[in-house]
């Protein structure tokens, strides 16, 4: 996530769902059953009280500011080595059902990890609150090219499909749907919907519109 312009505020649906999260420290993510997690905030391996409120925190204000990866890294480093994180530690499973293992909460790769994951659900949670909100006016959802420079071969062959918000494809292709997707969807209304439809693509690369789903092939 870029570090926003200045006069960006995040959207209070974001903010919200995010803020709405109650603490649920574990030792796995598995900890945290099912849809749970959507009503939770846990980090794996952060069985502590005091460091799980510190990653709440810290994430929440980098919703609420827009502040990208990088910003929020900075910012944490200094704050683990307060609360003595600074360094690798030894975690217990408090269930006792796994060893112990050593963790680094300032390794690059685990933040990203954590910062990644909490905010592209508030973000998806808030577009799709919003969604939810406005579809009398705005029904159909259309999928749009990931930003990515490698995206996925998969995702690439939903970009242009249109359906209803309620449409039960969403349930499973509502972007992100997978690690790092940057995927994302716009919302339309039947006007518009039905121009898309009747366009043919001017160019090799521009996306060609569909409301039929493709048949997903065999993993």
């Amino acid at each position: 996530m870029a570090d926003a312009k200045r006069g960006f505020q995040t959207p209070p649906e974001i903010t919200g769902y995010f803020d709405r999260k109650e603490l649920r420290p574990g030792f796995s993510w598995k900890d945290v059953w099912g849809e749970e997690h959507a009503y939770a905030f846990t980090v794996a391996k952060a069985t502590e009280l005091e460091l799980l409120t510190l990653f709440r925190r810290s994430i929440g204000e980098a919703i609420a500011k827009g502040q990208g990866f990088e910003t929020w890294r900075q910012a944490i480093l200094p704050e683990l080595q307060k609360i003595g994180w600074g360094t690798p530690r030894l975690v217990a499973d408090p269930t006792g059902q796994a060893p112990d293992r050593m963790v680094d909460f300032t390794a690059p790769r685990r933040l990203q990890t954590i910062f990644w994951g909490n905010t592209a659900s508030a973000r998806a949670a808030g577009q799709w609150d919003r969604a939810q909100r406005t579809k009398a006016v705005l029904p159909y959802l259309v999928y749009i090219r990931s930003a990515s420079a490698r995206p996925r071969e998969q995702h690439l062959r939903w970009v242009g499909i249109i359906r209803p918000i309620d449409d039960p494809w969403w349930a499973t292709h509502f972007p992100p749907n997978g690690w790092n997707c940057k995927c994302s969807v716009r919302q339309i209304d039947g006007r518009e919907r039905g121009d898309l439809l009747d366009r043919a693509p001017a160019a090799e690369t521009d996306p060609s519109y569909t409301d039929e789903i493709p048949v997903e092939p065999p993993r």
